[in-house]
This record gives structure tokens, sequence and C-alpha cells, in this order.
């Protein structure tokens, strides 16, 4: 564009100047990112978008860390909800910044209790699984014995005395 000022004194003289100036194409800062289970690492994409030019991306992620990727990927420690800044800035300089809350859900604790038994008889597994936010909806048991269970507080009678190793794996509502 060019801009021209001009000055008159009270007097009536007048002097004028003319300059060219240039208005660069601001950038427009965005990305979206999936929640994550607690321990994984969250993807970045890059959605930011510029008229002309090119740009480069400086990210915070909640003060855990930082990245200059396009497309980053980080992993947080501990779950939440955690503000995710990115600053993109053009090849002439000019910036935008946005800040985003993103999601890290808790793993579950997976637990139980088992009453010792006789041959023939029942034993009955307690589920005392839990988790910090949200529910635990799926339940996968192996005996140790070849056999398997989906309840979620199953009894189980052994066929021939020994000692099992029972385990119990569990699934949050997000899929942790």
């Amino acid at each position: 564009y060019l801009v021209t000022l001009t000055v008159t004194t009270n007097n009536g003289c007048q002097s004028s100047i003319t300059k060219s100036i240039t208005v660069y194409t601001l950038p427009e800062a965005n990305f979206v990112a999936q929640p994550v289970c607690q321990g994984a690492a969250m993807k970045f994409v890059n959605a930011s978008a510029i008229g002309a030019g090119t740009m480069t991306y400086d990210w915070n992620f909640a003060g855990q860390g930082a990245s200059t990727a396009k497309d980053p990927s980080f992993t947080f420690s501990g779950f939440g909800t955690f503000n995710v800044t990115m600053i993109a800035t053009s090849n002439f300089g000019c910036k935008d910044t946005i800040v985003r809350d993103v999601t890290v859900h808790p793993n579950p604790v997976a637990s139980f209790t088992v009453n010792p038994a006789c041959i023939g008889d029942e034993s009955f597994f307690v589920n005392t699984s839990s988790v910090a936010t949200g529910s635990v909806d799926q339940y996968y048991w192996n005996f140790g014995d070849t056999t398997f269970s989906g309840l979620r507080n199953p009894s189980h009678r052994y066929a021939y005395p020994g000692s099992f190793s029972a385990t119990l794996r569990v699934i949050t509502n997000n899929g942790c």
C-alpha cells in the first residue's frame, strides 16, 4: 500500500511524504488431538493455514515439554485436562496463537480377591478394580487352567488341585 502523510502548519505551509508499506498475511493457528490413555503418546494434527508464505510452529505441552515439529506427538505425565499452546509464525514474522484443552484418561488399576477352595468347591473372584475417573466396563479373566470369563465377579470350580495364577485385565469406558 502507498501511504501519504501531509503536514500543514498554521501558516498554510505544507510538506508531504509517501511511503510504501507491505501488509503480510496473518497465519491462522489450529490443531486437533484425540484423547488418549495415560502413558500413551498423543498425536497432534496441525490444521493451521496461511494465504501466502510458509509457517513455523512452537508448541507448549502444558509446561511439560515443547516442540517445533509440524505434527508432534507428546506423552503427558499423569492424567487430566492439559492446556496446549501452539504458535504459528509466518516467514514474515506474523503470529497467531491457539490454546486448546486436551484430555488424557486415567488407566485403571486391576485388582481382585479370591477365597481359597478345596477341590470341587467354587472359588469366588471379587473384582476390586478401580479407575480415578470414568468406569471399568470390561473384564477379562484367565483362571490359569485354560479357562476364561468375561464376568465382573465370576466364580470358578478348579478340576484338579494345584497352585494357579489367575489374572484379570480390565478396560475402562474410555478404552484404557
